[in-house]
């Protein structure tokens, strides 16, 4: 159902204390509200799969305690692209696709390799 309902997302979340307030505007207001979409700012230097441990610090438990108690959801966007950095933590997703063979490789056939 919430994929449905109303949504709400923008690119000016720039850390933890946007979210809140938006969302805080939002019940305080009455609005319908659902999901919450976070862009790539919440990532640490833009790679896939981490989240910045001083801009977005508080998130996860904010996320918990509010949203989900509530009902509410979170959508975090990836983007389509894998650095080529790892981690903060030494975390190498390119060289992990690589060895692993996880990335798409054809438009046309993207189970195959195509050249």
């Amino acid at each position: 159902f919430w994929a449905l309902g109303f949504h709400q997302g923008s690119l000016q979340y720039n850390k933890t204390a946007d979210l809140i307030d938006t969302v805080e505007g939002y019940l305080k207001n009455g609005y319908m509200f659902d999901t919450i979409w976070t862009d790539i700012m919440y990532m640490f230097n833009y790679i896939d799969f981490t989240v910045d441990p001083i801009r977005f610090s508080e998130a996860k438990a904010y996320i918990v305690a509010t949203l989900q108690h509530g009902n509410r959801h979170v959508v975090s966007i990836l983007n389509s692209g894998i650095s080529l950095f790892p981690t903060d933590k030494g975390l190498d997703w390119y060289k992990f696709g690589n060895e692993n063979d996880v990335f798409i490789k054809s438009t046309k056939f993207p189970l195959e390799k195509d050249g």
